[in-house]
């Protein structure tokens, strides 16, 4: 599970997070609601991976999240990939433990500003091994 955030992570860099002074397509603001079993997604982070073109991702903070603060998206197909967690770390800034395993869509997403909610399926937790370890 974690190496497929890694995974994730690494393309996010190396698809082009620069600053603003970097040249490259027009990204676009993507905000929403995530919930998953009805509830809102205590913390977690979405991933917006294109076909082609830069990355982008947002944090989720109580079942919202906004690419304003992350780096928008570009448009067009993207695999959506989202992680969600109980928010209950044992230190400050630790998400807790995952309440389903990282979740992946395949979506055209819009060439403009837009509001898409998300909604993970229990499904995503079937299989989940949580660790009582809390080292």
């Amino acid at each position: 599970m974690r190496s497929l955030t890694y995974v994730l992570l690494g393309m996010l860099f190396l698809s082009g997070c620069g600053g603003p002074a970097e040249k490259g397509p027009q990204r676009f603001r993507l905000s929403g609601k995530v919930t998953f079993n009805g509830q809102p997604v205590p913390t977690g982070t979405i991933y917006f991976q294109p076909e082609s073109g830069p990355a982008g991702t947002a944090k989720i903070t109580d079942g919202a999240y906004d690419t304003k603060n992350g780096q928008g998206t570009v448009g067009g197909p993207h695999k959506v990939m989202i992680e969600g967690f109980d928010g209950k770390g044992v230190n400050p800034g630790e998400p807790g433990q995952p309440i389903f395993k990282p979740h992946t869509i395949e979506m055209n997403l819009p060439k403009s500003d837009d509001v898409k909610d998300f909604d993970v399926p229990a499904s995503a937790a079937e299989g989940l091994i949580i660790s009582n370890d809390p080292a």
